[in-house]
């Protein structure tokens, strides 16, 4: 069966040029006019095509799809870059969703990366960003693909808020796909407007500091004027036995932080595991503190009563047996 053959004449199913097909091309169906003409498909012949009720349709200017249905992502993705032409590659959120990552802000459209000397301009479903700062692309999924580093900077001056930001860079660094080291790197080269966001999040990156509800206490702990933990620092025993690794720990009182994210999910036997690891962290003479982030939004002069009030009881009483590793150097 050869639905796919194409030629000057709609009804030959044959091409006239080196026996080339739609199919050789390779692109999800979808395709340039002058890709098209390459292959011997008239101005006429296209046009009937994409008439309405016809096979074909203009998704973009210049580009096609080979069907009259709705396109799916890899198609728009696909026309995106057809449309924006050479050098163009998937930047945004649609490059967080081809890396992998489940927080992807919301924000509409598919977005690329072109070079500043390209005439490229948004339209329809695709936002063109110029840059004469042109990454390596990376082939993800067989598209070419900003880095990961530069997609989440220009997913943050695309528009994502700050909480949006938060989520998709703290999962790409706890997940191993970006490091914080990277992250800084690639703002150093570019433009500072737009990533007042991203800014934040490295400095939050940079303390330790591993995921949205983290920061959150980050912030709750700087508007009570209270010092700053160490964040996901490790704690062992002096023999080197494992303890902990709370979401904060301030070495000086032994008080930790715990942030219960789980909070009205959790069955039986995880409370039960909750309460015997809390009463563990206590029999070494540590001081376990924990608050949903429901509280950390909600009632944060709540929590900064109770760290406060910790931290002033138990000055000066850190257990001395407890070796604390800082968070990047175990």
């Amino acid at each position: 069966m050869t639905t796919n053959r194409v030629s000057p004449h709609p009804r030959s199913r044959t091409s006239s040029r080196g026996g080339h097909t739609l199919a050789h091309l390779r692109q999800d169906g979808v395709a340039t006019v002058h890709q098209l003409r390459r292959l011997g498909v008239t101005s006429g012949a296209l046009t009937r095509r994409c008439r309405p009720g016809g096979p074909w349709q203009r998704v973009l200017p210049r580009t096609y799809l080979f069907h009259n249905g709705p396109p799916t992502a890899r198609q728009r993705s696909r026309a995106a870059l057809l449309y924006a032409g050479e050098g163009a590659m998937l930047t945004g959120p649609e490059a967080l969703r081809l890396f992998g990552l489940r927080y992807i802000p919301p924000l509409p459209g598919t977005h690329v990366l072109v070079p500043y000397n390209r005439h490229a301009r948004s339209r329809d479903f695709v936002t063109v960003l110029r840059t004469r700062h042109v990454p390596r692309p990376r082939n993800v999924a067989g598209f070419p693909t900003a880095p990961l580093p530069r997609a989440l900077v220009d997913t943050t001056r695309l528009g994502a808020d700050l909480q949006q930001v938060r989520a998709a860079c703290a999962e790409a660094v706890q997940r191993g796909r970006c490091s914080v080291e990277a992250l800084t790197e690639e703002i150093l080269g570019t433009s500072a407007r737009g990533i007042a966001p991203i800014r934040a999040v490295i400095q939050e990156l940079l303390a330790g500091v591993r995921s949205v509800s983290e920061a959150q206490a980050r912030d709750v702990l700087r508007t009570g004027g209270l010092p700053e933990p160490l964040w996901n620092a490790t704690l062992l025993l002096a023999d080197g036995t494992f303890l902990a690794t709370p979401d904060g720990y301030w070495p000086d009182t032994g008080v930790l932080l715990e942030i219960d994210s789980r909070e009205y999910h959790l069955s039986p036997a995880d409370w039960h595991r909750t309460m015997n690891r809390r009463n563990h962290l206590s029999s070494h003479g540590l001081h376990p503190l924990a608050f949903t982030p429901a509280q950390l939004r909600l009632r944060p002069s709540d929590v900064i009563r109770h760290i406060a009030q910790a931290l002033s009881t138990y000055a000066g009483c850190a257990p001395p047996h407890i070796r604390v590793v800082p968070i990047g150097q175990g």
